[in-house]
Order: C-alpha cells, then structure tokens, then sequence
C-alpha cells in the first residue's frame, strides 16, 4: 500500500496497493544447478475511483539457479511479461521481453563482486502511463585487514515512459569506506553521484 503525505493536489491520484503472487517450479539439472520455471502476477489498484490505470502484470520466466561453489552463486531468468489495464478507455496493453538476475562472485575471501540486471515494468509517477526500467547494478566489496572495508558501486538505468516520447538514462557511482574501531563499532565515509539525461530537457540533472 503506497500513499503520499504532502502536495495532495497532485500526488492523491497516485495513492495505490499492489497485490502480489506467483510460484517457481526448480528441477535438478546437475548437482549444483537447477532449471527454473517462474510464474508470478503483480495488480495494481488505485484508490482514486476514477483511474484508469488499475492493472495486472503477468511474467513467465525460464532461466537458471547455480551455486558451483561457495565462490560463484547466481541465477538467471528470461521471458515474457504482459501489462493490461482493467479499464477499456485506459492505457493500451503493453507486452515485452522481461528478465531478471544476480551473480555473487567471491574470488577470494575477502574480496566479493555483485551483478544485479532486470527488465520490468514500473508504475509512473506522473509522466507517462507507465514505464519500462532496464537497470544494471554491480558492487566490489573488498576488505582490507582488520578493520578497513570498502565497497565501490556503479549502475545504469533507462527508464522509458508509455505514451510520451520521454526516455531517461541515469548513471550512479559510488564509493563507501567503513573502519571498524570494535568489532560493534564502525566509522564510515560515503560518497554517491549520479547524472540523468533525458530526452525531456527539463529532467536533466546532475547529483552527489
């Protein structure tokens, strides 16, 4: 359930709740690795009662599960997804590729990677009558002696808006350095940044 607390003129019509379910069916392909079958469906209902975008999503998905050892787990999934609006006056059905999927990799003990990658669809908040996100993230967290960690991160994302011709890429990096002065006890220091261009000039910006 999603409701905002301020600007009600333009956020109420947003206000929504989002029922999800959905079952995976794993069959042993070889001893670390399995087959994988996913179904799962998302509905989407607004409160305002005149909204036209109450919607069920719908995502079948065929892929794989791995664990080869205790330094590369993952999984991956691709497939098909629907979205389609329960009003007849709203939104065009929409249809697509969908996929999803991570990879922990752990070439040393103390040195991990992380891959994240999905494709979905992603109510608007505003612009659009939805929108279709690509997103790529990855992460190296690395531990330097006793006390001293770090992690670098860095993603791309693009976001498509359904009946604009708005698209926006955004680029985030980032580097966070924690110092352990008891085991309970850490100091830490973050840095983020990120850059969006849109083809909306209006939404360009640049953050850190």
């Amino acid at each position: 359930s999603k409701t905002y607390v301020n600007n009600r003129q333009f956020t109420e019509a947003l206000d929504h709740s989002r029922t999800e379910f959905g079952a995976a069916l794993l069959v042993r392909a070889m001893p670390k690795t399995y087959a994988t079958l996913t179904a799962r469906q998302y509905g989407y209902d607004y409160t305002e009662a005149s909204s036209t975008k109450d919607s069920q999503e719908t995502y079948l998905l065929a892929g794989l599960r791995w664990n080869v050892s205790a330094l590369t787990t993952g999984r991956i999934g691709f497939g098909y997804q629907t979205k389609e609006f329960d009003d007849a006056t709203g939104p065009a059905k929409y249809s697509g590729s969908t996929w999803e999927g991570s990879l922990n990799w752990k070439p040393l003990f103390y040195s991990t990677f992380d891959l994240a990658t999905q494709k979905r669809t992603e109510e608007s908040t505003g612009a659009g009558d939805f929108v279709v996100n690509q997103t790529t993230q990855l992460a190296w967290t690395h531990i330097w002696g006793s006390r001293i960690t770090t992690v670098v991160t860095a993603a791309q994302s693009k976001d498509k808006y359904s009946g604009t011709n708005r698209v926006d890429e955004t680029s985030t990096g980032g580097v966070r350095l924690l110092y352990a002065v008891q085991r309970w006890l850490k100091f830490g220091a973050d840095y983020a940044g990120s850059i969006r261009e849109s083809t909306d000039d209006n939404f360009d910006y640049r953050r850190n």
